[in-house]
């Protein structure tokens, strides 16, 4: 009984503290910053997409300034 205590705590320490150590990265469309894709990350894509500075024919959007892209 006593060896099933101890391996049962021991699982339970090593669960607990896996569990803690593990953190989700922010999904590659989240552009705005918050770990959301949203609206406002729709938003944010669509004023670089149609930046009106832009006049080339080979302008890209410019997302270098967006934290996580």
């Amino acid at each position: 009984m006593l060896r099933l205590m101890e391996i049962s705590l021991l699982t339970l320490i090593l669960v607990l503290s896996l569990g803690g150590s593990v953190e989700a990265a922010c999904p590659v469309g989240d552009l705005s910053g918050n770990c959301e894709v949203d609206l406002h990350d729709m938003d944010l894509f669509a004023q670089r997409w149609l930046d009106p500075t832009c006049v080339k024919p080979d302008c890209k959007a410019d997302l270098d300034d967006v934290p996580g892209v």
